[in-house]
């Protein structure tokens, strides 16, 4: 999987740079590498693809498409983007050979898995969520105006099933609060800020910036209690 904004359904994984999220739907058994909560209402599984979106402030320039200043307006929902089903490829008996025939030979059959376990069993799909954004300012790209609300997905939020999905180092987007967005584009229409909280910047009352996640990205802590100049100053020495 390539992983870096959110993609077309069919293909799921356009995300670099994302945490990517997965929720069970239905009691859904998991192999996730990650972290999951021993609260049965409020679990979230993290699987660490690829937040190595951006070495650099220049990277994360780069490999956006629009970055503006935007207040968050509203959140449409949350919304599961399935997985593509598996492909199973099976050698026809007769082209095999030599050894190669010996080992299809000698391997047991397969039982046959329940349709029900199979279901149960299985990762349906990632959990999104759906906001809006209105432009305050447009910093860098094109195809928007001042004024216009455009859709921003973040992966996470509320499963089917009641379950909360989530990442605590990319809080979900708050109605109401500022932010600087490093977003890139998908043929669907929607946003996604790259990196994750790599391309998230919050704007206090007092017009300071705040990286979303400081800890993790020495270059984005850079910014922390300076203006958006500042980053607009940055962006000028970048082609």
């Amino acid at each position: 999987m390539a992983i870096r904004a959110l993609l077309h359904p069919s293909r799921l994984v356009k995300y670099v740079g994302l945490t990517i999220l997965a929720a069970s739907i239905g009691g859904a058994t998991h192999a996730a590498v990650g972290t999951r909560s021993e609260q049965p209402a409020h679990r979230w599984f993290k699987y660490e693809a690829s937040r190595a979106c951006c070495n650099d402030f220049a990277d994360l320039v780069r490999s956006s498409t629009l970055i503006v200043v935007a207040r968050v307006t509203g959140t449409l929902g949350s919304r599961v983007i399935p997985f593509d089903p598996p492909v199973l490829v099976q050698h026809p008996q007769s082209a095999l050979s030599g050894w190669k025939a010996q080992l299809a030979a000698s391997m047991p059959t397969p039982t046959p898995v329940p349709a029900a376990e199979a279901t149960a069993a299985s990762l349906p799909g990632v959990i999104v969520t759906d906001s809006t954004i209105s432009v305050l300012r447009i910093l860098r790209g094109s195809g928007v105006a001042t004024g216009q609300e455009i859709p921003v997905t973040q992966m996470g939020g509320i499963a089917p099933s009641g379950d909360q999905v989530s990442d605590p180092e990319d809080p979900f987007l708050q109605v109401g609060h500022t932010e600087v967005f490093f977003l890139d584009k998908d043929a669907d229409g929607r946003y996604s800020a790259i990196g994750g909280p790599q391309g998230r910047f919050t704007v206090t009352s007092d017009g300071l910036l705040q990286p979303v996640d400081p800890t993790d990205y020495p270059y984005t802590r850079a910014f922390a209690q300076r203006r958006v100049d500042d980053i607009v100053a940055a962006l000028a020495t970048i082609s």
